[in-house]
Parts: structure tokens; sequence; C-alpha cells
């Protein structure tokens, strides 16, 4: 059985979805601007409009709040990529990698601060809040379906299959870590072009 649509919903319900994602949102800002140890729950409830109790109505704490929003974020990125994978699949490998890619940075762009944040704090803690298994498995799983048409039309090298998936998630967290620490740098089709040649022509002058 298919879930229910919004508007098949409760109005409550609908309520209180509506609420937790002004919360979420609110979040977002917070810990963008603040940072993980600066951001104060009373500061995200008056951004979300709410009361602090109607904020721990909802998140138990600072630490479940930005659980949640990590899974949101995450639950966003899984949804994109399995659109352009299936909206690409009669294209070519370097078209749909292009895409693919794009999906990624456009994502990085939106919330920019957010991942900032995250990054900032992995590397300064090393508790390695980025990294949660599950969610790295889904992502990788979704590079090993690209690495896979990219194999079928024998635009990638089969004796190194194995490590593609692995290569294309550490090339996008060091470009993540990059950006995050150059303000300057701009997300754009000319980087995404850069990107794509270098993962699939390598850096080696050719002669």
């Amino acid at each position: 059985m298919n879930p229910r649509s919004k508007s098949e919903r409760p109005l409550k319900e609908r309520l209180r979805e509506a609420v937790r994602e002004e919360i979420l949102a609110s979040a977002e800002r917070v810990f963008g601007e603040r940072g993980l140890q600066g951001a104060k729950m009373e500061e995200i409830a008056l951004g979300a409009g709410v009361s602090v109790g109607t904020l721990y109505n909802h998140f138990e704490d600072r630490e479940a709040l930005l659980g949640a929003l990590m899974d949101e974020r995450r639950a966003e990125i899984r949804a994109r990529l399995d659109e352009v994978l299936e909206q690409t699949r009669a294209e070519s490998f370097r078209d749909q990698l292009t895409q693919f890619l794009s999906v990624y940075l456009d994502h990085f762009g939106r919330h920019r601060a957010f991942f900032t944040m995250l990054v900032d704090d992995e590397l300064r803690s090393g508790r390695g809040r980025m990294r949660g298994q599950t969610a790295l498995k889904e992502i990788t799983a979704r590079h090993g379906l690209l690495v896979e048409r990219g194999l079928e039309q024998g635009a990638l090298r089969k004796e190194d299959a194995t490590l593609y998936p692995a290569l294309l998630v550490g090339f996008l967290k060091g470009f993540f870590t990059y950006a995050v620490q150059d303000e300057a740098q701009a997300i754009s089709p000319t980087l995404v072009e850069a990107m794509v040649r270098t993962f699939l022509e390598g850096a080696g002058a050719r002669k």
C-alpha cells in the first residue's frame, strides 16, 4: 500500500510535520551561523516561531535535533540521486556522471553553511558525524549503480572497477573539505566539468 499523501493525513499530523520542518530549517540556519557548540535551542525555537517547550516536544535535545537534520539532508540527497539516475539511464556515461556530480554540488551549495559546520566539527573533534555507516553504504550503493553503467558503456576500465564507488565517495569528500576551507570556491558548471574530466582522464599530463 502506498503511503498516504500529505493531503490525506489528519490536520493535526500535517501541522506537526509543518512545525517540525520549520524547526529543522531554523536549526540549519543557527548551526551554520553559530557552530555546533554555539547554537542555542532558544535561538532555534525563536527562528522557527515556536516556544522552547514545543521544540523539546519534537526533539529531546540538541544532539537529537542535529541527528534529525542530518537524516533529513541525507534523505534529500538520496532522493535526488535516485531521480537523476532514473532520468539519465539512456545517456552517455560522461553525461550521467556530470549530472550525478551536479546534484552533489548543488546540494552542497544549498546547505553550504551547515556542511561547513559539520566538516569543521569533524576536523576538530574527529567524531565523524558525516561518516554514518548506514548512510555511507546507501550512498556508495548509488555510486556503484553509476559505475556499472560506465562499465557497460566501456567508459571505465574493468580491472579497477571495485575501487570506483569508494573513489567517488573520497573524491567528493575531498572536494567538500576543500570547499569549506575556501569560501571563494564557486559551485559552477565549470567546476563540475573539471571534476568529471579529472575522474575520467586522471590528473597526469598527456604527452
